[in-house]
Order: C-alpha cells, then structure tokens, then sequence
C-alpha cells in the first residue's frame, strides 16, 4: 500500500513531466496558501503563488497563469491582469506590503485579489479577509517573522 507522501510525490512527479508545473496547496494560519512549482525550471518564469483563496479556485488561477507562461507570455511584478478572472483584476508583486517595492518572495510572483468593493490589500479600507495576503507562508524566507510583523502592524493601522 502507497503512503501519502508517495502518492503526493508520484504526482508531483508526473505533473512536471506532463505539464512542465504542479500546483501545491497547504495551509498557513487557517488560510489556503496555493503556488506553482516548475515554472522556473520548465519555462524560466519565476513560481506563482496565491494566498486566501479557496483551494479550487486558487489552483484553476494558478493553472491558467501557467498554461500562458507555458504558451510564452511573461508575467512581470507591477502587472495588472484584467483577463484572467471575469471582472477581477488581479496585481502580480513579489512584495504584496509594498508593491513597488523590492522583492520578498524567494523568486514567486504574488496574484493579489481584490476584496469584493474592489480594494487591494494595501489600500485603506480593504476587507479583513482580503489582508491575508500579506502574510509570508514561505518558511524559508530569514525575514518572515520580521515582515509579518509588518504587516500585522498595517492591519493595526488600517482596521
């Protein structure tokens, strides 16, 4: 009998030899946290990443995302992407508390989504929900405490 984690390996494994990526998803502090893994090695196109959004969605945007890197479009920090979900538009960052800012995400590109009036986690009034996204499930950034932090004070500032 195949333990769990032979399973999930197998897959993982298949996916990059099929598609060129898998999507993984897990969670961080009762919050779905969703990324890409082999874009960069398939497609030299940095990772995705998605935090907040209920798995099955999260992992069809992810996918779609993929599949245009894989067709040749590049996606960049400071994109807007108005075509990927119907009437969303969704920033791309690798700094989700300053998105002009220098990167923070180990090389993955952020997918921010907007709250439902359409604000951005770093914009004043955003949903509580929605500020999630600043948040660094990434346990092998040195910083993560330190930014988190951060942004545990922003929420303070704006709630």
């Amino acid at each position: 009998m195949e333990t769990n984690q032979r399973i999930v390996s197998r897959k993982i494994r298949e996916d990059l030899r099929r598609y060129g990526w898998t999507v993984l998803s897990t969670l961080y502090h009762d919050v779905d946290f969703i990324h890409t893994l082999g874009l960069h090695w398939s497609y030299q196109h940095p990772d995705f990443e998605v935090l907040g959004l209920p798995e099955a969605l999260g992992t069809a945007l992810l996918n779609e995302l993929a599949q245009r890197v894989k067709n040749g479009q590049r996606v960049r920090s400071g994109d807007l992407l108005e075509d990927v979900a119907e009437d969303v538009a969704l920033w791309v960052t690798a700094n989700p508390l300053d998105p002009e800012g220098t990167p923070l995400l180990n090389g993955r590109l952020r997918i921010i989504w907007p709250d439902n009036d359409g604000r951005y986690p770093w914009d004043a009034d955003c949903e509580p929900c929605s500020r999630t996204q600043l948040l660094f499930p990434d346990s092998t950034m040195s910083n993560r405490e330190e930014l988190e932090a951060q942004a545990l004070s922003q929420f303070a500032l704006h709630a």
